[in-house]
């Protein structure tokens, strides 16, 4: 989720992420409009909504690891 606050003529877009080392971190964008605030706002929360939809990769990987691992023991009967 984004906040937007207006800072005297400017209007600055803030919310939160994870960065490498899974450290959660605030960031400030500034904008010039309103209307650039709430377009980059919207943009951030799809990010953030589309991430938490989908798996991490490491998860996928295992997933892959698993199912051929699974066709091998099918396929030699073990």
């Amino acid at each position: 989720m984004a906040s937007i606050i207006k800072r005297k003529k400017n209007y600055s877009v803030v919310y939160n992420y994870v960065d490498e080392n899974g450290e959660t971190k605030q960031k400030w964008e500034t904008w010039h409009t309103h209307k650039e605030a709430l377009k980059r706002k919207a943009e951030i929360e799809n990010q953030q909504h589309t991430a938490t939809q989908q798996a991490p990769a490491n998860i996928k990987r295992l997933n892959i690891c698993a199912e051929g691992i699974l066709a091998m023991a099918t396929a030699h009967n073990v």
